[in-house]
């Protein structure tokens, strides 16, 4: 597995997104808006660099971790993904139709294909 999308840019899907890409995955990081999605990565660049500033982590190390991070605009971006992890809204609805487009958008075969059930 090389490519993750998290589908949630807030405090619990921007942090979920940051320990797949320090661990070396690929992520695809995905929330209702552009700015909303930015703002997700923003976050994990001013951690990240606190991290640096205090002797607990490298530019170098922080710098790789971040250009694995790509903020993507459309649940279709499932599609590049091995595994979706939804980390968004505690709106059931909202949860719905996030779960509905990425069932469309995930290939077969997937881990989310194997998951999705027991979400829906």
């Amino acid at each position: 597995m090389n490519t993750v999308m998290v589908v949630g840019a807030g405090q619990m899907g921007a942090g979920i997104a940051e320990v797949f890409a320090a661990k070396g995955f690929r992520v695809l990081l995905h929330d209702q808006s552009k700015e909303t999605t930015e703002r997700g990565k923003l976050g994990i660049e001013g951690r990240l660099g606190k991290l640096v500033k205090k002797g607990y982590a490298n530019e170098e190390d922080v710098a790789s971790t971040l250009k694995r991070i790509e903020p993507v605009f459309q649940l279709s971006e499932a599609a590049r993904a091995e595994l979706v992890i939804e980390a968004a809204t505690e709106n059931g609805e909202i949860k719905k139709e996030i779960f509905k487009a990425i069932d469309e958008f995930a290939p077969e075969g997937r881990l989310w294909r194997r998951i999705r059930p027991l979400y829906l």
